[in-house]
């Protein structure tokens, strides 16, 4: 009966990709990543990738983007085979590898986030690094309303370290590069627009940064001529 018990077992969609000890079949690095345990599980997985991927793909590229998650999923995974002898499944990796790409891309520069507060919504303009107390507190709540699942912690921290040394290696050379796509892909309002560039600019010009300066004032000039 143990026999056969193994043998439907071996038959079981999750327990032939997900990734577990002792497996010596790569291709699970890859797809334990898609699995899930629950709906909050996914569902929560999912909103982080609506919140940060965008950038992320914006400032890399769509396919350097996908290697970078895919990237930060596999070592993710390969961590927590090294230090646990738990099998794992979900993405929570690649989302921590995604939510540090963010970090190292943007930083401080204010990125347009979508809210929703009951029958009003709209979008705010946040500081980048502002986006990682959002993942904190999903993570917290993933935890919190997932009772007595076991949260791979260490597959969450490698994922996040991977990301940014991922991110840090793909990075734009060229780092107005990152301004201008913000620019282009999620343009501010034209008085919004002109408000920043000029606040810009007067902090470059306290800092004695004439090249930054400058560069706000060029456009703050071609965004309007009268000023």
């Amino acid at each position: 009966q143990r026999e056969r018990f193994q043998g439907l077992m071996s038959q079981v969609f999750t327990q032939r990709f997900a990734l577990e000890p002792g497996s010596a079949d790569l291709v699970r690095l890859f797809t334990y990543q898609f699995l899930h345990g629950d709906a909050m599980h996914l569902l929560g997985n999912l909103a982080v990738l609506l919140l940060a991927g965008p950038f992320a793909e914006a400032a890399l590229g769509r396919a350097r983007f996908l290697l970078a998650y895919l990237a930060s999923g596999v070592i993710a995974g390969a961590v927590h085979l090294v230090i646990s002898d738990q099998g794992l499944i979900g993405a929570s990796g690649a989302i921590a590898g995604t939510m540090a790409m963010v970090a190292v891309l943007y930083g401080t520069r204010k990125v347009p986030v979508f809210y929703w507060l009951f029958v009003y919504f709209n979008t705010a303009r946040i500081p980048a690094l502002a986006l990682l107390p959002v993942w904190l507190v999903i993570e917290a709540m993933q935890w919190a309303l997932s009772s007595g699942a076991r949260v791979a912690y260490d597959a969450h921290i490698a994922g996040f370290v991977a990301g940014a040394t991922i991110a840090w290696l793909l990075k734009p050379a060229d780092d107005g590069k990152v301004d201008r796509i913000l620019d282009e892909q999620y343009a501010e309002a034209p008085a919004e627009r002109k408000s920043t560039l000029l606040t810009e600019a007067r902090q470059a010009a306290a800092k004695l940064d004439t090249r930054r300066a400058a560069r706000a004032y060029s456009e703050l000039l071609q965004e309007d001529p009268t000023n």
